[in-house]
């Protein structure tokens, strides 16, 4: 099954490729491999920016900006991939480390 409308992009043939040959390898790899360069991008323009002067605003706003592109990225990410909302509500919460 292939969503309506949508381009298929590259995972869904190495998707349907690993439940042919029974092994998700590819699909797992090309994943992690996507998710640690954005990840690292994202990373590196904030460390370019952190070093900004205090009296420039728009370069204070750029950095914000890819502050803002990585914490809070990184943060949906986990979310996504744990469920993870970060809204505990039990006492004793396990956590990842």
């Amino acid at each position: 099954m292939k969503p309506a409308g949508l381009s298929e992009g590259p995972i869904v043939p190495r998707a349907e490729k690993a439940i042919d040959t029974g092994d998700p390898k590819e699909t797992i790899d090309y994943i992690l491999k996507t998710i640690e360069e954005d990840l690292t991008h994202r990373f590196e323009r904030v460390m370019q920016k952190k070093g900004y002067d205090p009296d420039d605003v728009a370069a204070g706003r750029e950095y914000i900006e890819a502050f803002i592109g990585w914490v809070v990225y990184s943060h949906h990410l986990y979310a996504s991939v744990t469920g993870d909302t970060g809204k505990h509500e039990e006492k004793g919460a396990h956590e990842h480390k």
